[in-house]
């Protein structure tokens, strides 16, 4: 029930980097302040890393991760801001989550490259390059220089795979220049046309000699190796260029719109043949096919080289002998083409990488932007479109740079902290508002993920009010005592417009159900309330829309005092009335209003107030009278006696939290709308030591309420439970605790719920969205959201203690029989690995029955027998003839089956009892 589906990071300007584990690849990707850790297939949340975790004077900073690097062998992550290092390592099992700082250390400059491998570290500043070994004699890892040398600054920097050479990049020229670590001297200096962007050392040759792969702007990819008469000396046998992954009639045209270059790492291809080779394929004809390839592949130690083009098709080419003994001349060749449209992407992606974990699916991951596929290694091959499968995506886009390295930057509106939410009355579209003043408007799309729909600058105070599916957005400002309408239409530029609306203290800003083609607004202060139309309408040439304001004043509330506290019933649960019960009311426009509770007041003496629109008189001779005006009716009070509310919402069933602070904490007490002499709308109280931050509403199909409580490192959520006779527990329940301490060390801001029982929560300037989506590697027996709040609420199963009770109570001993009869039968069913269907029904003919009560004889006048819990055709197997039948080896064999194992839904208190009831039946029988 709601698993972490979709992180919501952040942009980038640094290309993700792998981290191997023992079951999982993490990508690593760094944004604003943090190094965020995602599982590279399916893009789930595993860790955030903080910089101010070891910084702490960090915390509200402009500064942002410039560069971060990788030591698999350590399991060490390092990143830099500035002139200060952090270096984090894994600790415990190999799931990814357990992370601690393990070391920090200042250099002289800002840091310009970085490289870790096998302990060691080369640091590139303004003055030049440096290098570091790991000392962990003692009980706290230090960092030792190693040596330094002046060199025109570096912007790139690798170890090779044994760390005895560096190869360094300087943004002062277009060479890369080769040191030794051992002689701390350099070796070799290789010019090339164009500033390299990438460089990479081949790390899984099965020789010594030093092999590099090199990358320039133009998208050619270039292969230095030594030779037998100079060992150590690179150079150039083979070149791969863009128009090589074309055909020969294309070749000859300018270069289409693509990507660069991209080796595929071969440990990671070598790892995906040989666990594909180990399996039966199901396709015989492919593997027929193309299985020889791929044991080549593996067998020559082929280089593959991947370029995506402009139709998202994409060209893999062979790069074949690097291994070969004796050396002979390098070969390269397609292997395979791609159908058009095999990737999606908004602009070609500037990093392609391959992950590739024994027992697990393969997957490739793209960015921009950040996007896995999962890979059926023989179909692609093959060159099929079913070789690539999209399996997950998200991140933002990267933050634009120019070349390998830029100024130093700050933190992109994107990457500041979250302030808070605002949502849609149907819940499919959210405005963030940032640190800044800074909003974003966000649309849940069809796979249920957070998409990008527009940003804006706004006032850091403004009440906000979002609805056409996140189209349109009103703001009040105070400075300007004026409210703004934006509109975003998907074809065209953003419109706006404003009118004035004032007002002596801050306005809530709620929308009421649509009128025709208006949405009206209302904006409810303490001293007054305004109605403002807003309808959006083509102009004259039908291509541009426009938007029209209309303000509509209202009558004051008819209340003695002006309340403390304006909130609006939340509208998660509206839906449009059918005919029959719908009561519209017509007003002096000719619309439409329908009688929902539109807003809730809280008075200076705690009572809640629910508030309807009511309609206003029709116009004669243009005129109005102020009684003509619309206003508000009042719907129901209910008495808190509550002072001094710091927080409270209202649920679209008029149930109403509020938070009030006490010496010992913060009461959270949770009102019906109904007040009479036998309750005073009091249905829940607890008293939390920690403060609460945020609350919100949410409801189910069937109208039950769901609370969002917020604390620092966690979200409550709570809905309503039914009462029962074996367990004294409140009317309100915790269903599930959300922790976000074991993944991101921000404190929550804000949590929101969305359409589908979906909640977002902001925590830093990341947002985590929680739902009940799962993939096929879930349980599939797991309730999701809703599903357990009307467990909690609907009927009970036939099997529950309380229901047993009731039967007997009303002598339908028989029922209880074959209630327990049924029982054992799914019991040996699920022993024999069969899992019932519709275990928890019972036909509603066997509580109708006449002869329910036993006879002087102790037998059950009614028939006997377990009732079919399955649907017609069921494939669960049939028990046995002798225990079809109400017996003591039955009734045994039962509560020896649910002393081992527990029946879902039922607490351990009601297991008790269960057990206790069936040895009653039981002795009440025979």
């Amino acid at each position: 029930m709601l698993d972490n589906l979709q992180p919501i990071c952040g942009p980038s300007s640094l290309s993700p980097l792998s981290f191997t584990l023992k079951d999982q690849s993490l990508l690593v990707y760094a944004t604003s302040d943090t190094v965020t850790l995602l599982n590279a297939t399916s893009l789930d949340l595993v860790r955030v890393l903080t910089f101010w975790e070891a910084f702490p004077g960090a915390v509200g900073g402009d500064g942002i991760i410039e560069h971060v690097a990788v030591d698999e062998e350590q399991k060490m992550v390092a990143a830099s801001m500035g002139s200060q290092l952090v270096f984090w390592t894994c600790t415990g099992d190999e799931t990814g989550k357990r992370w601690r700082v393990h070391s920090t250390f200042v250099v002289p400059g800002d840091v310009t490259c970085l490289d870790c491998s096998s302990g060691s570290l080369a640091v590139g500043t303004a003055r030049g390059l440096s290098t570091y070994k790991l000392k962990t004699d003692g009980d706290l890892p230090t960092w030792v220089k190693e040596w330094s040398l002046r060199h025109p600054a570096p912007c790139l920097v690798r170890f090779s795979p044994s760390t005895s050479h560096i190869a360094c990049v300087s943004a002062a020229d277009s060479a890369v220049t080769l040191f030794s670590t051992r002689t701390c001297t350099q070796t070799q200096r290789i010019r090339h046309p164009y500033p390299p962007i990438s460089i990479r050392w081949r790390s899984d040759s099965n020789r010594n000699d030093l092999i590099l792969f090199t990358l320039t702007p133009d998208g050619t990819a270039r292969i230095f190796m030594t030779v037998l008469d100079a060992p150590n000396l690179l150079q150039l046998h083979a070149t791969i260029d863009r128009y090589s992954f074309l055909s020969n009639s294309a070749a000859s045209e300018p270069a289409p719109g693509g990507s660069c270059v991209f080796w595929l790492d071969g440990a990671a291809v070598r790892r995906c043949l040989t666990d594909t080779l180990h399996q039966e394929y199901d396709g015989f004809e492919v593997a027929q096919r193309r299985r020889p390839l791929a044991e080549q592949i593996l067998a020559e130690g082929w280089d593959l080289f991947v370029r995506v083009l402009a139709d998202g098709s994409m060209v893999v080419r062979a790069l074949a002998n690097i291994d070969r003994r004796p050396p002979t001349m390098l070969k390269q060749f397609t292997i395979l083409h791609t159908p058009p449209g095999s990737l999606t992407f908004g602009s070609p992606p500037t990093h392609i990488s391959l992950h590739a974990i024994p027992g697990s699916p393969t997957t490739l991951v793209t960015y921009p932007s950040l996007r896995s596929y999962v890979i059926s290694p023989l179909l692609f091959l093959d060159g099929q479109a079913a070789g690539l499968d999209l399996f997950a995506s998200g991140g933002d886009a990267p933050v634009a740079t120019a070349g390998v390295i830029s100024e130093r930057r700050h933190k992109s509106p994107l990457e500041r902290e979250i302030l808070g939410f605002v949502r849609t009355h149907e819940g499919d579209a959210i405005s963030v508002a940032r640190e800044g003043g800074r909003r974003e408007i966000r649309t849940k799309g069809a796979d249920g993920r957070l998409e990008l729909l527009a940003s804006y600058e706004s006032g850091k105070n403004d009440a906000v009010c979002l609805f056409d599916q996140g189209r349109t957005l009103a703001c009040y400002s105070d400075q300007e005592h004026a409210l703004f309408v934006y509109h975003f239409p998907p074809d065209s530029k953003p419109l706006s417009e404003k009118i004035s609306v004032t007002t002596f203290s801050k306005p809530v800003l709620f929308s009421l159900p649509r009128i025709g083609a208006s949405t009206p607004i209302a904006c409810a202060a303490s001293s007054g309330t305004y109605l403002i139309l807003v309808e959006t309408t083509p102009s004259s040439d039908n291509q541009i829309p426009r938007l029209i304001l209309t303000l509509q004043e209202t009558k004051p509330l008819p209340v003695d005092s002006p309340p403390d506290l304006i909130m609006p019933v939340d509208p998660m649960a509206w839906r449009p009335p059918t005919d029959k019960d719908s009561k519209s009311q017509v007003s002096h426009i000719g619309h439409r209003h329908m009688t929902r509770d539109a807003f809730v007041t809280v008075s200076p003496k705690g009572e809640l107030s629910f508030w309807v629109a009511t309609s206003s008189a029709s116009v004669s001779n243009g005129k109005r009278k102020p009684a003509d005006l619309p206003g508000w009716r009042c719907t129901g009070r209910v008495r808190t006696r509550r002072r001094k509310i710091a927080m409270a919402q209202c649920s679209s069933a008029k149930k109403t939290v509020l938070v009030v602070d006490l010496p010992e904490g913060q009461e959270v007490t949770i009102w019906d709308s109904i007040e009479s002499e036998f309750s005073s709308g009091l249905e829940h109280r607890q008293v939390f030591s920690e403060k609460v931050n945020d609350l919100d509403w949410t409801s189910t199909y069937d109208g039950l309420s769901i609370l969002a409580l917020g604390f620092s490192q966690k979200v409550l959520l709570l809905s309503s439970q039914r009462m029962s006779y074996f367990d004294e527990r409140p009317t309100w329940g915790v269903l599930k605790v959300l922790d976000t301490s074991g993944i991101t060390p921000f404190s929550i801001s804000d949590s929101i719920w969305m359409t589908g029982g979906s909640l977002v929560v902001a925590a830093g300037h990341q947002m985590f969205m929680y739902n009940d989506s799962r993939r096929s590697s879930f349980a599939d027996n797991e309730d999701g959201l809703f599903q357990s709040v009307a467990r909690q609420n609907g009927p009970l199963s036939v099997f529950h203690p309380q229901m047993i009770l009731q039967c007997l109570l009303w002598g339908k001993i028989s029922v209880v029989k074959r209630i327990i009869c049924n029982l054992a039968h799914n019991i040996k069913a699920a022993a024999a690995g069969t899992s019932p269907e519709n275990i928890h029904r019972l036909p509603m003919e066997a509580f109708w029955e006449d002869g329910e009560l036993e006879s002087s004889t102790g037998q059950s006048k009614s028939r006997s027998g377990p009732i079919p819990f399955f649907t017609a055709g069921s494939s669960t197997p049939r028990m046995e003839e002798d225990d079809d039948h109400f017996s003591r080896d039955l009734v045994e064999h039962v509560i020896e089956a649910l002393e081992k194992t527990a029946l879902p839904h039922l607490t351990a208190s009601e297991m008790e009892h269960l057990i206790v009831l069936i040895r009653t039946t039981l002795e009440a029988s025979l």
